[in-house]
């Protein structure tokens, strides 16, 4: 019974260190997208007639835009995620106090959905990279 309570209690050390790693990962992934998003628009040339360029940065704000609204979904997470852990918690005390029991390790999964922004964060960003390297190339005549 003590290497089964030892093994617990590493793997919620692990998963505590890994959701630790993951929020400052998000934190710094948004605060680095604002601020180039807000660079961006402070810093845009207007003064272009060219239709394409403004698509192009158009197009690579608003994927920028998008994706801090779902990386800031996916930061969510880590509050719903305690949330559920906590109702899960509380319920398997009750349930083992009426049965008299010991209490039994909880685990809970975040929602799909969180994961889906999260992934989809990733490439929201990807693609507006690539957006702003053909912004920049395309008026110097290269493309």
């Amino acid at each position: 019974m003590s290497n089964y309570h030892s093994s617990i209690t590493e793997l919620l050390s692990t998963q505590k260190d890994l959701l630790e790693k993951r929020e400052t990962w998000l934190k710094s992934l948004l605060l680095m997208s604002s601020t180039l998003f807000g660079i961006l628009i402070s810093l845009h040339d207007k003064t272009s007639n060219n239709p394409i360029d403004h698509l192009l940065f158009a197009c690579s704000l608003a994927l920028i835009g998008l994706g801090i609204l779902l990386t800031t979904i996916a930061l969510y997470s880590q509050i719903e995620l305690l949330s559920l852990f906590a109702k899960a918690y509380k319920n398997e005390i009750l349930s083992a106090q009426g049965e008299r029991r010991d209490v039994k390790p909880v685990i809970v999964n975040t929602c799909k959905v969180f994961l889906i922004c999260e992934k989809v964060g990733y490439i929201c960003f990807s693609f507006s990279v690539l957006l702003l390297i053909v912004y920049s190339f395309y008026p110097s005549g290269v493309l």
